[in-house]
């Protein structure tokens, strides 16, 4: 199945549902109550998430999250590179 199908499926829905409740339909990072997303913290476990795996986004703080994802994750890449350039001229 693939992901775009899975988000269709009933189980999705069941676990969306109740996570949305678990949170209170509220967003758990700025309290908000509008175009809520339930977000994966991990896909390790995708199509078979623990509800623990799961948690509530709104659009904004999602959007957000995934921004600043990709900006730590080109500073992490930057930090290695300057980490590797710094080995090669002590050497």
């Amino acid at each position: 199945m693939e992901y775009k199908e899975y988000l269709l499926s009933d189980e999705w829905k069941k676990k969306r549902k109740a996570v949305l409740k678990r949170a209170g339909y509220r967003c758990q990072l700025c309290n908000s109550n509008e175009n809520l997303h339930v977000h994966h913290r991990t896909y390790e476990n995708i199509f078979h998430e623990d509800l623990g795996d799961l948690t509530v986004l709104c659009g904004n703080c999602h959007k957000i999250f995934h921004n600043l994802k990709k900006i730590l994750g080109l500073i992490g890449a930057f930090i290695i590179n300057q980490d590797e350039m710094s080995k090669r001229n002590t050497n």
